[in-house]
């Protein structure tokens, strides 16, 4: 009963608290830290029509998109089985962070505006609502201890995931023992695994080692964040020396170049760093994995198979499987945070 009024209370508690400090934030989009009501229907209703420069109701329709997601998620988890999709709940993420830089360039082209409280309240909040709503969803949702204390109540919450995934097993297994049983032309046809599930085979080696992949989108972030405003400054430090109206301001723009340039080498340092590193561990998980199944082979299979072939399967192919994957992934992350 615990169990139900937790996932209860922080999915429904958390879409209220989403939408209802959404629509506050609207009401500080002023130059002080003064209150407005009457801006949050004007944000939110786009009363006075929509500006994608001028206008908080991104914030708003984001909110929306985050409720409906966790709704969702709720409704499936207390009717038949825990919900998936979690790689596409971090898609939005990974969008929306994306999205938030695009806004606050907007935003930028009004230099009054960044000094409205309320626009910088609404930026942070759509990045940690979105953390909170991903963590949510992974360790309420689609938790296994959570599924196991609400099935004692009667509920019906099926993984179907793991369902899958055992009647796959079974159906490889019989099918493996099928072959094995058969010789010469009795010998049945495998089926081929279709693309999507190779996809989600080789992301799960990523997620594996997603500690790293996050570390690295991390200071991605950092960096991205720096590579903005970078041509900005150094446009003011050429502006300052080719007229010279103030020494102090020449120094302190020199000052602020220097350190985003230097966020920008430590940040894209560290970013590569973690991203070869989990290149590096995925490599040796691919190889442990490739073993571990020559090693399970019948003696048949050494006698067709090349010691070459069995070797370069274990150094060159799994050098290349796992520097596609996390170059893809580095490469998505990258083409997000931009």
């Amino acid at each position: 009963m615990k169990s139900v009024i937790l996932v209860l209370f922080t999915g429904l508690g958390f879409i209220l608290l989403d939408l209802f400090l959404t629509l506050v934030f609207f009401g500080f989009y002023t130059p002080s830290f003064k209150f407005d009501t009457g801006l949050i229907p004007q944000h939110a209703l786009l009363k006075n029509g929509y500006d994608f420069i001028t206008s908080g109701f991104d914030f708003f329709a984001v909110a929306g998109i985050r409720s409906i997601l966790l709704a969702f998620g709720l409704i499936r988890f207390f009717k038949q089985a825990t919900p998936k999709f979690t790689l596409v709940f971090t898609g939005f993420e990974l969008t929306n962070i994306s999205y938030s830089f695009t806004k606050l360039l907007a935003f930028s082209e009004i230099s009054e505006q960044l000094k409205f409280p309320g626009i910088w309240f609404s930026l942070v909040w759509n990045e940690v609502a979105w953390l909170i709503a991903l963590a949510i969803w992974i360790f309420l949702y689609r938790s296994e201890e959570i599924r196991e204390d609400v099935g004692h109540l009667g509920i019906n919450t099926i993984d179907e995931d793991a369902e899958r995934l055992i009647t796959d097993s079974d159906e490889t297994r019989t099918t493996h023992e099928s072959a094995n049983a058969n010789t010469g032309s009795d010998k049945k046809p495998q089926l081929r695994i279709s693309t999507l599930k190779h996809v989600k085979r080789l992301l799960a080696y990523c997620h594996h080692h997603g500690r790293w992949f996050i570390a690295g989108f991390f200071f991605l972030v950092f960096y991205s964040f720096a590579r903005v405003f970078q041509p900005h400054y150094t446009a003011q430090v050429i502006t300052n020396i080719v007229h010279m109206k103030s020494l102090k301001d020449l120094l302190n723009s020199v000052l602020i170049m220097s350190g985003l340039c230097l966020v920008v080498t430590i940040s894209g340092g560290l970013r590569g760093g973690c991203f070869d590193y989990a290149t590096a561990l995925i490599n040796r998980k691919m190889r442990g994995d490739l073993f571990r199944s020559i090693m399970q082979q019948e003696i048949a299979f050494f006698d067709e198979t090349k010691t070459g072939e069995v070797v370069s399967r274990l150094t060159s192919d799994c050098q290349t499987m796992s520097s596609t994957v996390s170059t893809n992934v580095n490469v998505f992350m990258k083409t997000e945070s931009c």
